[in-house]
Order: C-alpha cells, then structure tokens, then sequence
C-alpha cells in the first residue's frame, strides 16, 4: 500500500532538514510533492522508498535527477489513466494547475 508522507515524515525517512530537502527538489534530485489542498502537501512513501534506495547503492546526482523524471513521468501516467476514468475530477485538476502556474 502506498501511503503518503508529510513533510516531516518525509524528512524523517530522508535524514535532512526542510532546507535541505526543498534544495534537493530545486536541483531536480528528490521529487516534487503531490498537493493536496491549498496550504498541505505530501509525497508517496513509494517514491521516497526509491529514492533511498537509490542513495543506498550509491547513486549519483545525474542518476537521481533520471530517477525522479521517471517517477514524475509515472505519477504523469497515472493521472492520464484516471483522467479517463473521471473526466469530471480531472477538469478540476486541470484549473487547480493554471491557477496555481498564475500564482507563480
């Protein structure tokens, strides 16, 4: 089961702080969280599993930054699935994503 983290968790499991981890996002090395609401985000434990992992056998940062492309690139897939499946939720999703690209 895959379960999702909150940022402490998430800092827990990496061993960094929440500098740290926000600088690995940024240089592409450590995944972008899922949001789930306005103020409150979170990362699936999958992907954190991985990407210990990935640190475990030595990895480097060129090999990390393709590791999360392909996890960005499953979490893409999965969405695109359930976008077929519920084409109202997915319309949501789509304006909650230029709403938040205006913010930016």
């Amino acid at each position: 089961m895959n379960k999702l983290l909150r940022l402490p968790a998430v800092c827990d499991a990496v061993g960094v702080r929440k500098t740290c981890l926000y600088e690995r996002i940024r240089t592409g090395t450590f995944t972008r969280p899922v949001p789930l609401s306005a103020r409150s985000v979170v990362w699936p434990s999958s992907e954190i599993e991985a990407i210990n992992a990935a640190i475990i056998a030595g990895a480097g940062n060129d090999e990390l930054r393709t590791l999360v492309n392909r996890l960005h690139d499953m979490r893409r897939a999965a969405n695109d699935a359930s976008d077929r499946i519920a084409p109202k939720v997915a319309k949501q999703r789509k304006i909650r994503q230029r709403l938040q690209r205006l913010k930016q």
